[in-house]
């Protein structure tokens, strides 16, 4: 039997990367509040921290939801007669390809994986201001491999850019997604 798997939108569950000094999981699972109490503007004891996998920098994937949003969930599951085993938010669905930034476009909103394993959405962006952002964060496109999830209509979108993108990327592979983004998400 498959374990069941629920996605949560990425507004709702926050992800980031924390250095936690202790290799113990329950140690570091104990200390994983208070090392992102400044980073969050509620309560940290209204919030869950679900401690993630360790990075090859030495960093801990984070993530964080609000306690009430996270039995909500749970509830929901229920009442449909499921019981996840796991919960994720959507942006951890982006497929992580080695030395590739991943972009999964749906609607206005362009889900981003970059080759350093930072994930995260944006809405309302061009795929050129995407790679300025990236750039403006110190990161060099000129190497650059991108893999591009869509839709006809997202890829009507932005093929216009096309062109301006090839010429800043090294390669750029696109696959047209027929039901959406979901199915990639879940795939991962």
């Amino acid at each position: 039997v498959a374990p069941v798997v629920a996605y949560v939108i990425f507004v709702k569950a926050v992800s980031t990367q924390t250095i936690l000094p202790v290799k113990n999981r329950a140690r570091s699972q104990q200390m994983l509040p208070y090392s992102l109490e400044d980073m969050v503007a509620e309560d940290i004891d209204l919030l869950h921290f679900a401690l993630g996998s360790r990075t090859g920098t030495g960093e801990v994937a984070v993530a964080i939801a609000s306690r009430d949003d996270l039995d909500g969930w749970i509830q929901q599951c229920a009442d449909a007669g499921l019981s996840p085993q796991f919960i994720y938010s959507e942006t951890e669905g982006i497929p992580e390809i080695p030395g590739r930034l991943t972009l999964v476009i749906d609607g206005h909103q362009t889900y981003v994986r970059t080759e350093e394993h930072k994930y995260f959405v944006l809405e309302g962006f061009s795929l050129l201001s995407i790679l300025d952002l990236l750039k403006g964060s110190g990161d060099d496109d000129t190497n650059r491999h991108m893999l591009i999830y869509t839709d006809e209509d997202g890829y009507s979108g932005y093929k216009n850019e096309l062109p301006a993108l090839q010429e800043r990327t090294s390669s750029i592979d696109i696959e047209i997604l027929s039901d959406g983004p979901l199915q990639t998400f879940a795939s991962t």
